[in-house]
């Protein structure tokens, strides 16, 4: 006794059935049923009302075509039902003049304007799109002029997400919010943008692909601190970091001073993070001092470094600080901008 496919009702004959006549159930298998599922179309005339798709067991049926073509002229909007607890991909062409909504009986469906086409997908209890609806008068124009919620062409409102994603009629694109009208195709963003935590980075250099701003606890050192020591408080340090770019800004109170065994200047230490490593690379840092023996007035990054080192103006020209010339109560702000590798 022959039976019937769940989804594409295709005749299984029995063994040992039809003797001398499996032929003709094998040509209607592969003729009418499959090849009507692969790449048969169907005209469904909605003018009169909603039409439920026919189905039939081994003979030819409107459910089973993979295109179904919606014609008439109902006026008002229409539903086709495809059949309940059938798996099936349809391509639906709306040639009606209203919008037809594609559903199983019990489930959910989706709605397509009339004059577009639309690829669906049934899982047997609902109705999917699996592509964004195309006006059938332009199939070419899919890349290039995209149909999102109703609206097209470039110089048209796409709404996606009731303004997750907006682009105005001057091409003005806002995600989270509807973009100000007048600025000249600018993208805006609602909350911002976020980058990751850890940099992906670029080598193109005109892509962006790191920010940050963070916060940092300067301390003062001796160059070559031997036996001395610098002791801060009320220390306070930010950064914001854009690209290869980093501008940052320090200020510590020296609480103590121990030369002791100390040579080789002052500095700054606990920049973020380190400059780059190029040999010539090199930043000035604009400094405020106060109450120092003699009062630094310039700060330098080398390459490869996190530190700012201290400068003075004397009679002979700008020389490296001595580690007399701090003492208890000396107050110094920094700020310096730099690159990273």
């Amino acid at each position: 006794m022959s039976t019937f496919s769940s989804n594409l009702r295709i005749e299984l004959i029995g063994s040992g059935e039809q003797a001398n006549t499996w032929g003709n159930t094998t040509n209607t298998n592969l003729g009418t049923i499959i090849e009507a599922a692969i790449a048969g179309s169907v005209s469904v005339d909605v003018t009169a009302a909603n039409v439920t798709l026919t189905t039939a067991n081994g003979a030819a049926d409107q459910a089973r075509n993979m295109i179904l073509n919606i014609t008439g002229t109902p006026g008002v909007a229409r539903t086709v039902y495809c059949p309940n607890s059938v798996t099936k991909v349809y391509v639906v062409a709306n040639n009606s003049n209203a919008a037809v909504t594609v559903s199983t009986v019990s489930g959910t469906g989706v709605s397509i304007t009339a004059g577009y086409v639309r690829h669906l997908y049934c899982n047997g209890t609902n109705v999917y799109p699996v592509s964004v609806p195309v006006a059938l008068a332009t199939f070419s124009t899919l890349l290039s002029n995209p149909i999102i919620n109703g609206f097209t062409g470039d110089t048209s409102v796409v709404n996606i997400g009731s303004n997750q994603i907006y682009k105005d009629t001057s091409g003005n694109v806002g995600f989270g919010v509807v973009p100000t009208a007048g600025i000249n195709a600018a993208v805006q963003t609602k909350n911002g943008v976020k980058f990751p935590a850890t940099q992906v980075a670029s080598t193109d250099p005109n892509v962006l692909d790191d920010y940050e701003e963070g916060s940092l606890l300067p301390t003062i050192s001796f160059v070559n601190p031997g036996t001395g020591t610098i002791s801060t408080v009320n220390r306070y340090g930010t950064y914001v970091k854009v690209g290869k770019q980093v501008t940052c800004s320090v200020r510590c109170e020296v609480s103590s001073v121990s030369v002791g065994t100390a040579t080789g200047g002052i500095y700054i230490d606990a920049l973020p993070f380190f400059s780059e490593s190029a040999t010539y690379a090199s930043y000035a840092a604009s400094v405020v001092a106060i109450n120092f023996v003699t009062a630094p007035t310039i700060g330098y990054v080398t390459n490869a470094s996190k530190s700012i080192v201290l400068y003075k103006m004397t009679t002979s020209g700008v020389t490296a600080m001595a580690v007399t010339d701090i003492q208890a109560g000396s107050i110094i702000t920094a700020t310096v901008s730099y690159f990273v590798d």
